[in-house]
């Protein structure tokens, strides 16, 4: 946690030009920093929630997550863009008790994102877990968040339960939100309809993301998932007019990428109308993806999320300097990015 606020700039390892018009490239708007935008809390009343996990990220407000290293406990913290200060939510249970954090209800966190139902702000959390409930739902109300909704997310082709990672709006039609949820590699959409309190529900597998032939400015970017011998890890993922935005980490190091696939939509539509259901692949956009490595935080600088809204692009890291063990987590804004 940072005991006062101060910005910090650093350079990503390439210029980034982002084309807002795609036929006319001269005319890219261009990046090559980030500024702090505020440290995340790590005490919880009684308790240290370390980990920075998911990030939501709405008009007016950003949502992150910290969990315990045994995920047993989770907490919400809401930042007001609008007026720069940083609040606790205090979880209201069924009972109306109120507690600083919850306990064994959002399991690991990992991604999340906001969403405007009925003039109320709703989170959806991806747990990260197979048992149990992979989704679950919650309403912001001021300073507190109440639980309202819990999934089981299985998989049409096996009924097998998705422990995803990453989750992003997609949209709402009819009352029914369109999510895409990311298993390793693996893309699923799913539909939950907004007044459902729990329910089953299974989703459709659309794409696999292709993590073999990334390039970062122009060379080859591998990357390597095993669980046991891997050197990087799977993060959240944002979707945004037809683009999906997937952060990657290096473990233990202070490095992380920003992989970005285009033409999602059409994947999505396709395996929708029933053409190569689940069969897709989806190739990364190479003068689009990008590498952030943060001199300031060499121990650690791991990026948890991606989020985007009118304003820019966020995005939340789990940070240590000098390997001393002391958390530095925040989020962060990259200057000039227009999605």
């Amino acid at each position: 946690m940072f005991n006062k606020k101060k910005l910090i700039s650093a350079v990503i390892s390439a210029v980034l030009c982002f084309s807002t018009v795609t036929v006319l490239p001269a005319q890219a708007a261009c990046y090559t920093s980030y500024n702090y935008v505020y440290g995340v809390y790590d005490t919880f009343g009684n308790s240290k929630l370390y980990s920075m996990q998911g990030m939501a990220v709405g008009t007016s407000y950003i949502y992150c997550a910290k969990v315990t290293t045994d995920s047993s406990k989770a907490a919400i913290t809401r930042y007001s863009i609008a007026d720069n200060k940083n609040y606790q939510l205090k979880y209201i249970d069924q009972n109306g008790k109120s507690h600083d954090y919850f306990t064994n209800v959002l399991g690991h966190a990992n991604d999340m994102f906001a969403h405007a139902e009925n003039g109320k702000t709703y989170l959806y959390v991806a747990t990260g877990y197979e048992s149990g409930y992979q989704l679950v739902k919650l309403k912001v109300d001021g300073r507190k968040v109440y639980k309202v909704g819990q999934f089981n997310i299985k998989s049409s082709t096996n009924s097998n339960n998705i422990s995803f990672s990453g989750i992003t709006y997609l949209g709402t039609t009819d009352g029914y939100v369109k999510i895409l949820v990311k298993k390793g590699k693996q893309a699923y959409y799913l539909t939950v309809g907004q007044n459902w309190a729990s329910a089953t529900v299974y989703a459709i597998p659309v794409f696999k993301i292709d993590t073999d032939n990334v390039k970062i400015n122009g060379k080859s970017y591998p990357m390597n998932f095993d669980s046991n011998t891997g050197t990087h890890s799977h993060q959240g993922m944002h979707y945004t007019k037809g683009k999906l935005y997937v952060p990657v980490s290096r473990r233990y190091s202070n490095e992380s990428v920003v992989i970005v696939y285009d033409n999602i939509s059409s994947k999505i539509n396709n395996a929708l109308d029933g053409n190569a259901k689940g069969t897709q692949t989806a190739y990364s956009s190479n003068n689009l993806s990008f590498k952030v490595n943060d001199g300031w935080y060499n121990s650690l600088f791991e990026i948890e999320s991606i989020g985007i809204n009118d304003n820019g692009m966020y995005f939340n890291t789990n940070s240590q300097r000098n390997g001393n063990g002391n958390d530095a987590d925040a989020v962060y804004k990259f200057n000039g990015f227009k999605a």
